[in-house]
């Protein structure tokens, strides 16, 4: 299973260009078709059904917070420090998938 992001535009912020959202959504295909031809079953979640009305800040915050090791390790693993709220939102999108498909996501390594 892939859980993957499904873009949204929001009125409300009309600092956002949506015209950004429309290149993602073409890539988002893309991805969507090569890991269905992998045999992948491709969930698309909103950000407010997996986020809620977090901020992206407080909403990474809390996977720090409950997840420091792996938090961390994701945060090691980017090249670029400008991507890295990207790897957080994925993180925080597998552990939101992890929780709603009844797997409790733990860090194990911090219990070593």
């Amino acid at each position: 299973v892939a859980l993957i992001e499904v873009p949204r535009v929001y009125p409300e912020r009309r600092a956002e260009d949506p015209n950004d959202l429309i290149t993602l959504a073409i890539r988002i295909g893309a991805y969507v078709e090569l890991l269905a031809s992998l045999g992948f079953v491709c969930l698309g979640v909103e950000p407010r059904k997996w986020k809620g009305q977090l901020t992206k800040e407080a909403h990474h915050a809390r996977l720090l917070r409950d997840f420091p090791t792996l938090a961390g390790e994701v945060a090691r693993n980017v090249e670029k420090e400008s991507k890295r709220h990207n790897a957080d939102d994925a993180f925080g999108l597998l552990v939101w998938g992890g929780r709603n498909r009844g797997i409790v996501l733990r860090d194990l390594r911090k219990d070593l």
